[in-house]
């Protein structure tokens, strides 16, 4: 029904543009009977009536191509197999072309990861049979059995991509060198995986994008970690890594930039030692909403009553030592947490005090 509706809605639209251009030719004749010397009038319209059929021919090929592209629903067929899934659309789409060949496009991936995050509920196997259920059901051969042998690729992909998340991270990998370098081998390992198992067409539709954002992530945090190189021309070279990117997506990242500094700019003023009415009137005139001062302000309050109570919290910790306990063993770190639990009322304030005595250790 759908199908039907959409080829009625297209079709017409082809109708009105052919009408459009019949209007036109038939001025264009008007033209030349009244100025048959070839007025200015019939020098302006006869090159786009000379292009009449043309146009007619190319809107009409490429409405018959729409119409011939077959795709899985974007709503389930069928009761939910999760009630994750309860109410919700289905991400992407796996689409056939004209031909009958699977379209290689990124909502092949979303359709793939929309089923998949829900294995862990129903099980990998149910969630794998219901991706090929929906290939085998919609597209036509070879797309669906395309479909399906990427969705095999695509798991070994991921079974992949897991083993290398697992990398450990040591305490000697915890500079800013090793993890970026970490980083680096790991975002390296991920593309020669896809390389073995995805040809370069395949490879690009579904993670060309995810790498263009990852690797000009990875650029920029390594040049921000060089040492040698001063923040004039770091921000020169940031600069010039965005300027390579696709105009979108170095607008997102630009925006993303401009979002950082922005909240950057907010930290600073919480962590200031101004006063609460000198904070309001600078956030007031850099045209922060009152609400957003107002949580401001009471995170300010919250934070002056946080590092109160951490002095105290520091006071009784270091009299630990004073008693007898030591550091590291177990009657010492269950007193320590004892200690949390008492002076930091919530799960935050206590992750806040335990990355303290980190840093201060």
């Amino acid at each position: 029904m759908l199908q039907n509706r959409q080829r009625q809605v297209i079709l017409a639209s082809l109708l009105l543009t052919v009408l459009a251009l019949s209007a036109l030719f038939l001025l264009g004749e008007r033209n030349e009977q009244v100025n048959p010397q070839g007025s200015i009038e019939s020098t302006i319209v006869s090159p786009v009536l000379a292009e009449n059929n043309q146009l007619i021919e190319t809107s009409a090929r490429i409405i018959e191509q729409s119409l011939d592209v077959i795709s899985t629903p974007s709503e389930h067929d069928q009761l939910v197999i999760s009630e994750a899934l309860e109410g919700t659309s289905i991400d992407g789409a796996l689409r056939a072309d004209a031909s009958g060949n699977l379209i290689l496009e990124l909502g092949v991936r979303d359709f793939f990861d929309y089923f998949l995050s829900i294995a862990d509920d129903v099980g990998a196997q149910q969630a794998i049979a219901e991706i090929e259920r929906y290939a085998l059901s919609y597209l036509p051969e070879p797309a669906s059995l395309q479909a399906v042998e990427l969705l095999e690729n695509y798991l070994r992909y991921k079974q992949g991509e897991f083993q290398i998340q697992q990398t450990p991270i040591t305490q000697e990998t915890l500079s800013d060198s090793d993890a970026l370098q970490l980083l680096r081998t790991s975002f390296d390992q991920l593309k020669q995986k896809r390389q073995a198992l995805f040809s370069p067409t395949q490879d690009q539709a579904l993670f060309g994008l995810e790498d263009t954002y990852a690797n000009h992530t990875l650029s920029s945090l390594e040049l921000m970690a060089d040492q040698d190189t001063t923040d004039e021309q770091k921000r020169e070279s940031l600069l010039d890594l965005e300027s390579r990117l696709p105009s979108d997506v170095s607008a997102s990242f630009a925006e993303t930039r401009d979002n950082r500094e922005y909240q950057q700019n907010i930290e600073a003023e919480i962590a200031s030692d101004k006063g609460d009415a000198e904070i309001y009137e600078t956030l007031r005139l850099q045209g922060v909403e009152q609400q957003q001062i107002d949580s401001i302000l009471a995170r300010r309050q919250q934070q002056r009553q946080f590092d109160s109570t951490y002095l105290r919290y520091q006071s009784k910790k270091n009299s630990l030592s004073q008693i007898g306990l030591e550091p590291g063993t177990s009657a010492y770190q269950t007193r320590l947490s004892a200690l949390q639990n008492q002076l930091f009322s919530s799960p935050e304030d206590r992750t806040q005090a335990v990355l303290r005595d980190l840093r201060q250790d």
